[in-house]
């Protein structure tokens, strides 16, 4: 993916599993440049990887358009409900 493509992008929100993504893009930008947008990222082998969160380099994971959420609290308490 080109620079000239960052440029456009606001941000990446990711889960911290990696099983989910979403591009951020101004509105302004017209769907033709949102779906190449779309197209270069998942088309691109070298922006995914196998190696879990906690591994990674911080250079690859501490980036101001890197946005890393979880889905569920890491912590469960033995009295809280499953639900």
């Amino acid at each position: 993916m080109g620079s000239d493509h960052l440029d456009y992008i606001t941000a990446f929100t990711m889960n911290r599993l990696g099983d989910e993504f979403i591009i951020v893009a101004p509105d302004e930008l017209d769907e033709d440049s949102q779906a190449g947008l779309c197209r270069a990222f998942a088309a691109n082998p070298d922006v995914w990887t196998d190696v879990p969160y906690e591994e990674q380099h911080p250079r690859f994971i501490c980036r101001a358009k890197m946005w890393i959420y979880e889905s569920q609290s890491p912590f469960r308490s033995q009295e809280e409900p499953p639900w």
